[in-house]
């Protein structure tokens, strides 16, 4: 995969949008600097960190560092564009 292009983290699939948004709101506090937003998906409504810096490395950064303490919460990285 060529590591060129904007990333993020997604997080999860949560079936109730009230955890979604609970987890986003606790990610705002922490990634002050990045763009948090919860959205429906296809499986569930989902949480995405958008970093200021949207390369790979950081974003993988963030994936690797993030605990979430919700079950079936697991962050992984996506290519937007």
């Amino acid at each position: 995969v060529d590591p060129a292009g904007k990333w993020c983290v997604q997080i999860g699939a949560f079936p109730d949008e009230a955890d979604a948004i609970k987890l986003k709101n606790s990610l705002i506090r922490r990634y002050s600097t990045a763009k948090v937003i919860e959205f429906a998906g296809p499986t569930g409504h989902w949480v995405r960190i958008n970093p200021q810096n949207a390369d790979k490395t950081t974003a993988s950064k963030i994936a690797e560092n993030i605990h979430v303490p919700v079950p079936g919460a697991l962050p992984y990285i996506v290519r937007l564009n």
